[in-house]
């Protein structure tokens, strides 16, 4: 059934071809052409297909005609389900919980069998039933990969994933693929189908599996310094339910915490300074199935520096005793600058103050070194006179006269040179 509209016209027929993808031949003995329409172009039509046989592929070929010309042709493939016993009733695919595409993630820095996990893995037996049967789909129904002759991509599925007497289907590349390459690994429109004891059939829809690489990664979210409540947090990626563990300095250091890798390939972990066994400061290094994280570019393990909110408490306190000391050497260094300098100045103050007081150069100082010294008269008896003082011999010295007066030396104010 479906409808033929002409938005020109009028469609006067609808064609149905069918072909036996066996052996590529068109039957004979399929409806005939549709000539009664509903108002709004919809028609049906009943083909009996009893006489076929059993799980046989055909594809129908539907065209519309309106007098002129053809419309597009629309394909449909089905699969005959003409069983031994008349009354037998197929299986049933239940789409409920069923996905389109399920993610695996693969390590891309290892070379273990089990670098992607457990795979994927579908439980059939929750998505396929036999009504006829005896309730328990593992040993009611059979389950394989179907082989979508439209999709050229399949054809090698059935060798890549395996189905267990559970009617579990597991797919995982690293033991099945025959190549390396991860971006190679996804399955695209993988279909399976469940056959019962009679050989009726039914298909399920189409999953995509999607292989995702992926590499081992660490990192810090925040900052600062580590206390009880307030945890350094890091987060990163890896492989899916693998664990990740914290550790001092190296490999084989001691295990301060462990996370679980999500389903989503994604991990996150807080450490706090009680986990940190008593150390201010830490080295710790991030490791996941064996391997140590090491940032991109480098071979060496990458370390990642914690202190605890105790050790920047000291090494505050330890900067204020630095700082203080500092400045008790940069006062006494002032300290003593000055002093010098003071001192230096008193000194050049002294100097010049004996400079100063020194008298100025007299040109007659000869005259008066040579200047006799003046006898102070002694009362030795009251009735005797004092006798008058020599007078000075002959000047030796011209140009100069005693005065008796100031009983000393005074120029000659007559006195003439060549004299």
């Amino acid at each position: 059934q479906g409808v033929a509209r002409d938005n020109d016209g009028q469609v006067t027929r609808v064609e149905i071809d069918i072909q036996d993808l066996a052996s590529g031949l068109m039957l004979n003995n399929g409806p005939n052409p549709v000539t009664n329409f509903a108002p709004n172009g919809a028609w049906a039509v009943s083909w009996d297909t009893s006489k076929l046989i059993h799980d046989q592929q055909y594809e129908l070929v539907i065209r519309a005609y309106d007098g002129e010309d053809y419309s597009t042709e629309s394909r449909i493939r089905i699969t005959i389900d003409n069983p031994t016993d008349a009354d037998n009733i197929a299986p049933i695919f239940d789409q409920e919980g069923w996905v389109a595409t399920i993610t695996v993630f693969c390590d891309a820095n290892s070379n273990a069998i089990d670098r992607c996990g457990d795979g994927a893995a579908i439980d059939l037996t929750k998505y396929f039933s036999d009504p006829d049967g005896t309730g328990e789909a593992e040993n009611d129904l059979l389950f394989d990969i179907f082989n979508d002759a439209t999709n050229l991509d399949d054809d090698f599925y059935a060798d890549y994933v395996s189905i267990n007497a559970d009617g579990v289907a597991t797919y995982n590349p690293p033991w099945v693929q025959p190549t390396s390459v991860i971006s190679e690994w996804s399955l695209v429109g993988l279909m399976f189908e469940a056959r019962d004891s009679y050989d009726s059939v039914a298909y399920s829809y189409k999953v995509n599996i999607i292989v995702v690489s992926v590499a081992f990664s660490a990192e810090r979210v925040d900052s600062g310094a580590v206390s009880a409540t307030d945890p350094a947090t890091f987060s990163g990626q890896g492989l899916p339910n693998s664990m990740v563990a914290a550790r001092f300095d190296d490999a084989k250091g001691v295990r301060l915490n462990s996370t679980r890798v999500a389903a989503d390939g994604t991990w996150t972990m807080d450490i706090a300074k009680n986990q940190m066994s008593g150390v201010d400061n830490a080295a710790i290094i991030f490791e996941m199935d064996g391997q140590v994280y090491s940032a991109p570019g480098t071979t060496a393990d990458t370390q990642f520096q914690l202190s605890s909110d105790s050790a920047e408490s000291d090494g505050g306190n330890l900067m204020i005793i630095i700082a203080a000391v500092v400045a008790v050497i940069v006062l006494l260094g002032a300290g003593a600058f000055f002093f010098q300098v003071e001192y230096e100045e008193f000194d050049e103050e002294d100097g010049m103050e004996a400079q100063g007081a020194a008298p100025e150069e007299d040109p007659y100082a000869w005259a008066k070194a040579r200047q006799e010294p003046v006898p102070i008269a002694q009362t030795v008896d009251p009735v005797a006179t004092t006798a008058p003082a020599a007078a000075p011999a002959a000047s030796t010295h011209p140009g100069w006269l005693w005065d008796e007066t100031s009983n000393s030396w005074v120029p000659d104010p007559n006195y003439k040179p060549g004299q």
